[in-house]
């Protein structure tokens, strides 16, 4: 096996099962709270990265601390505008399926009417 899917394999059974209670609690909490929470905890990233420049400068472990603030990032914007333009696709695609529920509803009445069969 190689070492990424080594990596992916862990992170899938042990990695996730010691870190269960903590997803489910992030879990529960709404998405402004996930938010806040997400934001003390990227601070506390960049606070942690400034005390250890030096450290972090070192190997590998520079590109891994940007990696996580990058993800970081990416989980905050989707937090803050991805479920909203989610939402507002959900919400508009429900529009217009009522609208074409309500014109075929229209369409088949006027056909019903129509004294020339088609």
């Amino acid at each position: 096996m190689t070492e990424e899917k080594s990596y992916k394999a862990f992170v899938e059974t042990e990695y996730y099962k010691r870190k269960k209670p903590t997803v489910d609690a992030l879990k529960k909490l709404s998405v402004d709270e996930l938010c806040d929470h997400i934001k003390a905890y990227k601070e506390y990233m960049l606070a942690l990265v400034m005390d250890h420049e030096d450290q972090l400068l070192d190997n590998r472990l520079q590109s891994q601390t940007e990696k996580q603030l990058r993800t970081l990032a990416e989980l905050e914007s989707f937090l803050s505008e991805g479920i909203t333009n989610a939402l507002v696709h959900v919400m508009l695609d429900e529009d217009v399926i009522l609208h074409l529920i309500e014109k075929v509803k229209k369409d088949q009445t006027l056909g019903a009417c129509c004294k020339t069969p088609f």
